[in-house]
């Protein structure tokens, strides 16, 4: 910092030497600053300009030097004719105009500190172009849009004229209906189908000027629909299990975010956004309860321009109650003698679907039955002793689980006591 600071100082005191022509008996009292006309330091050519030197204090009496650094070059100018020498004008400006211009004012054996301004001269005619905002690609009826014309070459102190209807049949934009042209912009409030035509803005700075090429906006009076759809395992769904909604877009999504409703009320509703997914398009109940049960609704919002498209159609949502198996024998009795033959039989009554079952005794899995696909009869052809105990079941269907029925008890009299009977 301290070498550019020193740099920068020697530089200053090179530029006073030079438009003091080394006269060391001066002392230097007070600055000068430069003001523009008109007040922009980019130009385009043949634009003029004038470039006024003047006492910061407001102080007179002094007399103005002028000079123009390019390329690290210095070259005094003449002064614009005047008593005191405090303006320099440029008729017409060429691109060898840009550069840094130095000015430095002395009275007697005072002079000031110099100042200086850059001008930047761009080749060519300035390009003008117009944008849609926001930039979607298809526009409703109903929105709140609007037309931005942008000089492209950034610079200032641009006038901005909007136009529309045809080349035969130019219409200004105060003639517009509900089309209001602010600063850069051609606002609607909102658009119709009225407003589709072609738009032509034209950008003016003093005497210099440029005009865009055409810009179709296109406006539709169908209005977006949206699908909702609920993505869940095949058959009903239980408590405590996931429940996945999705709402799409018919078309371009680009700006939209959703809303849902739950019921039918239109109070009802609420976002679902997050970082995964900022539109909010999906719904997700991780641990699903009864009282999900309900209809639900969405709607797409494009929040920068207010406009809604239609309701979805509903889609009911049920929530059961994990169902439990019940289970029963098949055979007369839970108690009996050895060799005897024991069915037991486990179904889930209410919902049809590809149950398989298991069994346990005492807690323990048995071995998957061998006779049936589904496993819904247990049974056990000649019992013994050691197949006393509480038996259960338990269904599942593609990877989702029943509650475990109410045991059934069997008991298997000893050997002896048959003996003994």
């Amino acid at each position: 910092m301290q070498l550019l600071f020193l740099l920068s100082t020697m530089r200053q005191l090179y530029i006073m030497l030079f438009l003091t022509s080394m006269n060391c008996s001066m002392h230097y009292k007070g600055r000068v600053v430069i003001v523009l006309d008109p007040p922009w330091e980019d130009l385009f050519e043949t634009e003029s300009i004038i470039l006024k030197c003047m006492a910061e204090d407001g102080s007179s009496g002094w007399k103005y030097e002028w000079a123009k650094e390019n390329k690290g070059m210095l070259e005094k100018l003449k002064n614009t004719p005047g008593s005191n020498g405090d303006t320099y004008r440029i008729i017409s400006v060429k691109e060898y105009d840009s550069g840094i211009y130095w000015c430095q004012a002395d009275r007697g054996t005072e002079k000031t500190e110099s100042a200086s301004c850059t001008l930047n001269v761009l080749k060519g005619h300035p390009g003008v172009s117009i944008t849609l905002q926001p930039p979607f690609t298809k526009v409703y009826v109903g929105e709140w849009i609007s037309l931005k014309c942008e000089v492209k070459e950034m610079s200032a102190g641009w006038k901005y004229f909007w136009s529309g209807g045809s080349d035969s049949n130019l219409i200004q934009a105060q003639y517009i209906p509900d089309a209001t042209a602010i600063g850069t912009e051609l606002r609607f409030k909102p658009v119709n189908l009225s407003h589709q035509m072609l738009y032509w803005c034209q950008a003016l700075r003093n005497s210099f000027q440029s005009t865009s090429s055409s810009f179709l906006l296109k406006i539709t009076d169908k209005v977006p629909m949206v699908l909702l759809s609920i993505q869940t395992l095949k058959g009903p769904i239980f408590s405590g299990e996931t429940v996945s909604m999705k709402c799409e877009l018919d078309g371009d999504s680009t700006g939209w975010i959703y809303i849902w409703y739950k019921g039918m009320e239109h109070n009802s509703k609420f976002h679902t956004n997050s970082s995964r997914d900022p539109a909010g398009s999906n719904y997700i109940i991780t641990q699903s309860r009864i009282s999900d049960s309900d209809v639900y609704r969405c709607q797409a919002e494009r929040p920068a321009t207010h406009f809604f498209s239609k309701f979805s159609e509903t889609a009911t949502l049920k929530i059961y109650n994990t169902p439990k198996p019940r289970l029963t024998i098949e055979t007369k009795w839970m108690k009996v003698y050895p060799t005897e033959k024991v069915s037991l039989k486990c179904k889930i009554e209410n919902f049809t679907s590809d149950w398989i079952y298991t069994w346990y005794k005492d807690g323990i899995e048995q071995n998957t039955c061998r006779n049936s696909q589904t496993c819904s009869v247990y049974t056990i052809n000649s019992v013994a002793e050691q197949h006393s105990g509480n038996y259960t079941c338990r269904a599942n269907a593609h990877s989702r689980y029943s509650e475990i029925s109410d045991p059934l008890s069997l008991h298997v009299f000893s050997k002896y006591h048959l003996c003994f009977h």
